[in-house]
Order: structure tokens, then C-alpha cells, then sequence
């Protein structure tokens, strides 16, 4: 087996400004991860990484909470009670704080890649079961997809600190779309759904998606700005107050939610309009009826590719971002 180093990329190219309302954890340039609180009494959030800081709330025992783990994030090693750990930045019903992570477990991890970039650009940890998600058949309403299991080759990775880390590869066919490893019940026999090169949605325009009888229509709403010059073509040169949203409708209920909101966006740009949001994906991958997300934001230099799953969502929101990952081209 040959020997890598881990590239941890610490993102200097700066992406547009946006705000996400389906659950969005802000751990830098990784995403954050699910854990569980095994703390019989439960777990104490608090405002900075020290036992005798103020609290933000309490965890209650098997409670899931979402962490930032990768190593720029922990603090240093410490003990509480007799129990070995770090001070982490976690996320828990919409508030953020310091937990210990000696009292938290951590449980599966979805993950994602687009293959266009190829399996070495996103490093897979070893343990984990790919899928890749294959283009069938597209009729006018959508596109059919199949789930076919990956096999891996297994590798070594070599840490800043000069630790081994082992790590397994998916194996694809080139046709695939995109792979997927965490979810535990992907959509193997009736996977449909709509993919998109990059799809910003406009005010006004709607995408619907059907499946096991619950109807998904994504839309936006905003504020057009017409473009004054006479000498350009362009129509508009920005949207104001822009919101791309989502309503569900399932057995005889609609629920009508934000998922992403932006003060301005420039639609002068030529790539991702500047402060707005691409889509990429919609269908429903984790077999629950409802529509699951993969959207984009590019700049110049990076791209930004984040999935949403409506199976993982809190009360209150239809969507839970639960995993991300970025790719550059150099700063």
C-alpha cells in the first residue's frame, strides 16, 4: 500500500456570504458530524470550552448533537470525572456551545462526492459503505436512478501528525452521478429525481418532485432589481431579500420552510450568482417520501457541495444538512 498525505483543507478562498435555514452547522471548511450524549445524566452545552463556563443548555442522555471533530477544532486533552476527552464545538437544537466529547459517542457519518472529482479529491474513511447513484432513464417529469453498492480498495493515509490513518477508495463505473455512504436505507428499487449541471432557481420559477405520495415543489421568492443600463441585454443585474424555500405536502398536511436566504444577490456574475445557491439534485434519496437536497455554491477559485436530507430533520424544519465538502482549484 503506498502512502498519502492528508491534505485538511483550511479553505483560504473565501465564498460568497449566505445564510442556510435547513439546520446548517458552521464548522469552517468541514462539516459537522452526529453524536450521541451517553452521559446518564446528560450533557451541559457551554459558551466556551471550560467546565465552569456559563451554560447555553443541557443535553439529555441519547440526545443527538452535531460536532465539529476535525482536529483544528478540538481543544487541548483534558479530564473530567476520570474521563479522557476534548472540549469541542457542538450544535444542538439550533444554539451552538463547547461540549466534552468524553461523554459523546459518535455515530455513523453521511457522506458524499459528486464523480466528477474523482474518489482521491474527498477522503473516505475506512468502515464506510459507498453507493453510487446511476442515471437510467428520464422521462418529462424526472429521471430514474439506480443504487448500486461500491466495492474499495483499501489505502493508508499519513496525518500532520505522522500517524497512519486507513482509508478506503470506492470503486465506479465513470457514469455514476454521485456516490453516497451513511444513509442506512438509500432508495435501491424506485430512486427518481431531477439533476441539474448547476440550477439557480429565480423568483418565480418552481421545481416539483413526487414521490410515495407526497408532493416537493422547491421554489424562490425575491426582489428583482431591472437592469438600467441600456448598452447590456441583461434583464436584471440583482435580487433583493432572495429565500429559496421548500413545501411538502404529505398526508393531507403542507409545511412551507426556508431553506436558504440571502440579503443580495448579484446576478452579474457568470458562474453561481454571487450570494445565491445552486441546485444540484433533488429526489429522495433516504426513502421517506420527502425530497432530499444537493446544492452548490461556487466562486472563482472553489466550489462548496452541501446534502440535505429530509429524513434527519428536527421538528420544525423539512431538511437537516449532513454533510459537506469543498474542492479548490488553488488560491
Amino acid at each position: 500500500m503506498k502512502t498519502r498525505i492528508i491534505n485538511f483543507l483550511i479553505a483560504l478562498c473565501l465564498l460568497s456570504s449566505y445564510k442556510t435555514i435547513a439546520q446548517k452547522y458552521d464548522c469552517g471548511s468541514t462539516g459537522a458530524n452526529p453524536y450521541t450524549v451517553i452521559a446518564k445524566s446528560g450533557l451541559s452545552m457551554r459558551v466556551s470550552p471550560d467546565l465552569y463556563a456559563e451554560k447555553v443548555q443541557a443535553v439529555p442522555f441519547g440526545k443527538e448533537v452535531m460536532v465539529c471533530d476535525f482536529y483544528w477544532e478540538t481543544g487541548l486533552d483534558s479530564e473530567i470525572e476520570g474521563v479522557p476527552g476534548k472540549w469541542v464545538k457542538a450544535f444542538y437544537k439550533g444554539k451552538s456551545g463547547y461540549m466534552f466529547n468524553g461523554f459523546l459517542k459518535k455515530e455513523a457519518t453521511v457522506q458524499f462526492i459528486f464523480s466528477e472529482w474523482g474518489p482521491e479529491d474527498y477522503h473516505a474513511y475506512a468502515g464506510n459503505n459507498w453507493t453510487a447513484i446511476y442515471p437510467t432513464a428520464t422521462n418529462e417529469l424526472h429521471q430514474n436512478f439506480e443504487a448500486v453498492s461500491c466495492a474499495a480498495t483499501s489505502d493508508t493515509l499519513l496525518t500532520p501528525d505522522g500517524d497512519d490513518l486507513p482509508v478506503s477508495y470506492p470503486q465506479y463505473d465513470e457514469s455514476a452521478l454521485f456516490l453516497v455512504a451513511g444513509i442506512e436505507n438509500v432508495n435501491a428499487d424506485n430512486l427518481v429525481g431531477q439533476a441539474f449541471s448547476s440550477k439557480f432557481v429565480m423568483p418565480g420559477e418552481q421545481i416539483e418532485y413526487f414521490a410515495n405520495g407526497a408532493a416537493n415543489l422547491l421554489y424562490a421568492k425575491g426582489n428583482l432589481i431591472a437592469n438600467k443600463d441600456r448598452n447590456t441585454l441583461k434583464a436584471f443585474t440583482g435580487i433583493r431579500n432572495y429565500e429559496l424555500r421548500i413545501k411538502v405536502k404529505k398526508d393531507g398536511k403542507v409545511a412551507d420552510r426556508v431553506i436558504f436566504e440571502s440579503s443580495m444577490v448579484d446576478l452579474n456574475e457568470h458562474i453561481t450568482p454571487h450570494g445565491g445557491m445552486d441546485l444540484r439534485w433533488m429526489g429522495d434519496l433516504d426513502s421517506d417520501g420527502q425530497a432530499d437536497l444537493i446544492l452548490q455554491v461556487q466562486d472563482d477559485m472553489c466550489s462548496e457541495y452541501m446534502l440535505f436530507l429530509s429524513s434527519k430533520a428536527e421538528p420544525g424544519y423539512l431538511l437537516k444538512q449532513v454533510s459537506r465538502y469543498m474542492v479548490c482549484d488553488g488560491c
